[in-house]
């Protein structure tokens, strides 16, 4: 089988109005959008879950959509992706892998500073919006250990933003890997 990309795309607006002060047991919402970018660009929809197969390409675009010269002030001080398996019995294990040497070791990335930094304004096919923002990838969605031809492990990715005024950002979408080994 090809191997596909996909892009899972979030969005934040980093000067939005709150009721609360936001931190990590509190964070503030985020949008997510899936798309499927293998031949050009397809909504996929974050109604239902990420489904790929090991093998496939995902990139991960962060995108603030306050007005650029805002969103360029607010800078982000660091970006984490946590995944967990929600599959029974719920083994914590690292679906989405780089090259060697960036392997999630415990199921945790934490977004290099220096990717952070390079923010550009452009558009997230998968959220529909314009904004101020960035890349990462691509990883390699693998199997997990023992998962046999045909099964399908859900994970959970937890992606919280946090700004360097303290503001944090959250989002919770679930991507489905099925092995093709």
């Amino acid at each position: 089988m090809p191997t596909q990309s996909f892009a899972l795309d979030v969005c934040y607006k980093s000067d939005v109005s709150t009721l609360f002060t936001p931190n990590q047991n509190n964070p503030i919402a985020m949008a997510d959008g899936f798309v499927n970018s293998t031949n050009g660009l397809s909504e996929v929809g974050a109604i239902i879950d990420l489904s790929v197969n090991a093998g496939d390409q995902i990139r991960f675009t962060f995108l603030d959509i306050a007005d650029s010269a805002v969103a360029a002030a607010n800078t982000i001080a660091s970006m984490v992706i946590q995944c967990d398996d929600v599959t029974p019995p719920r083994n914590t294990h690292n679906p989405i892998r780089g090259g060697n040497p960036f392997g999630w070791p415990a199921g945790t990335y934490v977004v290099p500073a220096a990717d952070l930094a390079n923010r550009t304004s452009f558009g997230s096919t998968g959220c529909n919006m314009n904004g101020f923002g960035n890349t990462i990838g691509p990883f390699t969605a693998q199997a997990a250990n023992g998962q046999g031809r045909g099964q399908i492990k859900t994970y959970e990715l937890t992606i919280t933003i946090t700004l360097t005024n303290g503001r944090v950002f959250q989002v919770d979408p679930e991507v489905d890997v099925q092995s093709v080994d």
